[in-house]
């Protein structure tokens, strides 16, 4: 706790994003070979994504971090949640939601530049392997699924069925086929925008 409390407080020009990263990584990677490697007295990942905000709140107003790096530490999050505590969802949802949020005051809006969507990209695909159809249950996946082009949000598709055909995960209900195909809508339709292509069926019928 005390070595995190100094990360935040280093210099603007120490690449703090990459410390934090390299960290979270290396006991990610630790962990897969030692289960319970973390005492359950010592709150890990609070501490991470304590650090993590406060690192974000106070090199926000400078812009001292782009947004890719932004995104880049809170996929390490993400993977540090799902490694080190596997079946804590709630973990895995407050990821989600802080980078909703980080997307969603974004000064470019949706437009995002190259890096960042294949920051975002990267980030959507990482809980599939161990959770596959369980990401339906998290409502902050398909709302940053708004950020990415259609490109791009039809490769996280492609993945995420091939991690339910994988997994041999059942869909038991129609709230989760119907959650589903709102996901996978890229591999369903042409059109990069929805609407417009609903708009341009509609005229096409008028037409005829």
């Amino acid at each position: 706790a005390p070595f995190l409390e100094t990360c935040t407080q280093l210099k603007e020009k120490v690449n703090v994003r990459a410390i934090l990263e390299s960290m979270m990584n290396r006991l990610s990677n630790y962990a897969n070979g030692v289960p319970d490697m973390i005492p359950s007295d010592v709150h890990a990942f609070q501490m991470f994504n304590e650090c993590v905000t406060k690192l974000l709140e106070e090199r926000a107003s400078s812009s001292a971090l782009e947004l890719c790096e932004v995104l880049r530490l809170q996929s390490a999050l993400l993977e540090f949640a799902l490694t080190c505590y596997p079946g804590r969802l709630d973990y895995v949802n407050h990821c989600l939601e802080q980078t909703v949020a980080v997307l969603t005051n974004n000064e470019k809006g949706t437009d995002l530049d190259e890096p960042a969507v294949q920051e975002v990209e990267a980030l959507l695909s990482i809980p599939l392997s161990s959770l596959a159809l369980e990401v339906l249950s998290l409502n902050q996946y398909s709302d940053m699924l708004i950020y990415l082009p259609w490109a791009s949000r039809k490769q996280v598709a492609v993945e995420l069925l091939r991690a339910v055909v994988a997994a041999g995960a059942p869909l038991t209900d129609v709230a989760s086929v119907e959650k589903l195909f709102q996901m996978i809508v890229p591999l369903l339709k042409d059109n990069a925008d929805p609407n417009a292509a609903e708009a341009g069926d509609e005229a096409g019928d008028e037409d005829e």
